[in-house]
């Protein structure tokens, strides 16, 4: 690894995570506010494949500029 506990296991996965958690609590708010809208639900297994490519790809970035 060539960066920290930050990219790989602390604030940048975990803001990533939230982040969606966040809209889902948002949306079943909603109808609160007499906006309608169907069942939110997560793609579990897309989020992780997005934040790990995402970790990926900074990952890649911080690489290259130690080079």
């Amino acid at each position: 690894q060539v960066v920290g506990t930050c990219l790989n296991r602390g604030c940048i996965p975990s803001k990533a995570f939230i982040h969606p958690a966040d809209l889902i609590r948002h949306i079943e708010h909603c109808p609160t506010l007499n906006v309608n809208v169907g069942p939110a639900t997560i793609d579990y297994t897309a989020t992780v494949d997005r934040v790990c490519a995402r970790i990926d790809a900074t990952e890649a970035g911080a690489r290259k500029g130690l080079n």
